[in-house]
């Protein structure tokens, strides 16, 4: 009978392990690698070898953008947490999260890529990477990320007009919905923001609001205060008087009470119903902020108040798309003015 070879298996294969790391109880951990012959097997650990990147321990795409979450969590804002944990479980439902960081490839980043792009938009699919690609960059700095994304789409979005916003207000079934619509028409807020305006952010001798908070759902399914977006977002805006004079129609108990009493879901819910209702174009809650913008760069406010007033970073390429979303019935009027003076005998 022929002697058993090193690493033989049953089947006829052989197997060699190469030491990978030790775990932090002292537990060393090996990679095994089987083939026909001892110098194929050999050649499979050489080729792990040369492609493996030295960590302290094993760490897949999963854990390592998990850990990269956590190690966010009270620095970054519920939202964006809660938005991180919705991207990592779409990774988690792709191969690419089961493969360790000490042998992860550009090939392999770019497969994944290429899979979303089959049923998701370049945006959806822009934010998912993000999130990986910062876990990467956290946990192996020395690795370069060579991908392709998809080409980003410009989207086209409504801008809603004087006529249109009034039109909305009229077809809004309480007042606490209209203050926050001119909560984003005619102070700048964003849902979060609006949501948490309190009477006492309220000065009604100067017609000013304070926002110096936001509301947002967490990862745990939780509405929670808490800081602005960014250190911009705390301002004080001017409101018209017809809008403190909406303010104190509503009920309240005590100046730490919120004004619209709605989380953003249901202001949003509610936003949507009078949208519907008033047969208007679909556009979002959140254009209402750029149709506040767009308003006062018609009006010649300077690029920084209108930055400041919206809470917008200097420089904000938001405010730069805004602008490029000039108002469809300005733009409207402007070119039948164009093709009245453009006349010619034909």
């Amino acid at each position: 009978m022929a002697k058993k070879k090193k690493g033989e298996l049953p089947s006829g294969n052989i197997r060699i392990q190469v030491f990978d790391y030790t775990d932090e109880n002292g537990k060393k951990h090996y990679k095994s690698f089987t083939a026909r012959t001892k110098a194929e097997a050999q050649a499979l650990a050489t080729e792990w070898k040369n492609n493996r990147r030295e960590l302290k321990e094993a760490l897949t795409v999963s854990t390592a953008c998990t850990r990269y979450i956590e190690m966010k969590r009270n620095v970054l804002s519920p939202s964006t947490i809660k938005g991180y944990y919705t991207v990592l479980r779409r990774i988690q439902a792709h191969p690419i999260s089961t493969i360790d960081l000490s042998v992860i490839k550009n090939i392999e980043l770019q497969k994944f890529v290429s899979d979303l792009a089959i049923s998701h938009s370049p945006k959806y699919i822009r934010n998912v990477f993000g999130l990986l690609s910062a876990a990467l960059a956290m946990f192996i700095p020395d690795f370069t990320v060579k991908v392709t994304l998809p080409q980003k789409v410009k989207l086209e979005y409504y801008t809603p007009s004087i006529k249109d916003v009034q039109i909305l207000l009229d077809h809004c079934e309480s007042p606490e919905v209209k203050v926050g619509i001119l909560f984003a028409a005619v102070g700048t807020m964003r849902r979060g923001e609006a949501c948490a305006v309190t009477f006492g952010d309220v000065d009604c001798e100067n017609c000013t609001i304070r926002i110096n908070k936001a509301v947002s759902e967490t990862d745990r399914w939780e509405w929670v205060v808490h800081r602005p977006k960014t250190y911009d977002s705390y301002r004080t805006v001017r409101v018209p008087q017809y809008v403190i004079d909406l303010i104190k129609v509503i009920p309240r108990k005590s100046n730490s009470d919120t004004i619209i009493g709605l989380n953003p879901d249901q202001l949003y819910k509610r936003f949507r119903k009078a949208l519907r209702a008033s047969g208007l174009p679909p556009f979002r809650f959140h254009d209402l902020r750029h149709y506040a913008a767009s308003q006062m760069h018609a009006n010649g406010v300077p690029d920084r108040y209108i930055e400041a007033i919206g809470g917008w970073k200097p420089g904000s390429s938001v405010l730069k798309r805004v602008y490029e979303n000039v108002i469809d019935e300005e733009r409207s009027r402007i070119e039948e003015t164009l093709a009245k003076k453009n006349r010619f005998i034909v």
